[in-house]
């Protein structure tokens, strides 16, 4: 029998495989707007969709998002495939093949963040995504200067960072991809920015530096009102494959860390 015939059954990585070249995304990265991780109000940080998503503890809604945002390329923003084809690129297994249930219920969790809107052609769902704000708007193609975006590579899906992620570092790392290079981000202020837990933000750093996927360096900053007259500061960045996709910004003057002698 030829291995590559039609009897060859369908795995994760081929399904998975074939969302991501049927999207036909140039550059093979998914641009999302910054709204997703971080909104504002009068120029203020607002936490975005991403923190209820991690508040509710939904790994699989925001992997499914991700997925759609990923496959969805056209107007009218939707993607029509039948819940089996979703829940295998997933690898969400049952007893008896794949969690279509899941599939569904994580659809309708989604649709409640007004983050899609559930339709259905046929025997196939077509989740149709709306606006990255979560306020139920229209969706259109990231760009412009008042549309910010980031972009998450193809690597997220071939290298299984899906999967090897957990919620925490799935999160910060989206959030990563939203910041420049040697970006300073105190895990005490997640809260505020980002609607994380201190911990939460901890967690996911952690596990990016453990996946070797971000570097970090200490680094002082002049503060002439401390007793000191410096502070220290964590400085972040991403690794390959998941380079930031902003370019750096003019950055404060920092200076290494100098070892007692």
């Amino acid at each position: 029998m030829d291995p590559s015939g039609p009897d060859l059954p369908p795995t994760p990585e081929t399904t998975l495989e074939a969302f991501l070249e049927k999207s036909g995304r140039h550059g093979e990265a998914t641009p999302i707007r910054k709204l997703f991780v971080q909104g504002s109000v009068q120029r203020k940080p607002a936490p975005g969709p991403l923190a209820t998503l991690v508040r509710r503890h939904d790994d699989l809604g925001l992997t499914l998002y991700l997925l759609l945002v990923t496959a969805a390329t056209a107007y009218p923003w939707d993607c029509t495939r039948e819940a089996v084809a979703w829940a295998r690129a997933l690898n969400l297994k049952v007893k008896d093949g794949y969690d279509t249930v899941a599939i569904s219920r994580a659809w309708r969790r989604l649709e409640d963040l007004g983050l899609i809107k559930r339709e259905r052609k046929g025997r196939s769902s077509s989740p149709r995504l709306l606006l990255e704000d979560g306020t139920g708007q229209k969706y259109s193609r990231p760009g412009g200067s008042g549309s910010p975006y980031f972009r998450l590579p193809f690597a997220f899906w071939r290298e299984g960072w899906h999967r090897r992620l957990h919620l925490p570092g799935k999160a910060m790392l989206l959030i990563a991809l939203d910041l420049p290079e040697d970006f300073s981000l105190p895990t005490e202020r997640a809260k505020s920015w980002y609607g994380l837990s201190a911990d939460t933000a901890a967690r996911g750093f952690q596990e990016l530096l453990d996946h070797e996927l971000l570097t970090v360096r200490r680094a002082t900053k002049p503060a002439p009102l401390t007793a000191a007259g410096y502070t220290v500061e964590n400085r972040y960045t991403l690794k390959a494959p998941f380079f930031s996709s902003r370019r750096p910004r003019k950055l404060a003057v920092v200076h290494p860390i100098r070892s007692a002698s």
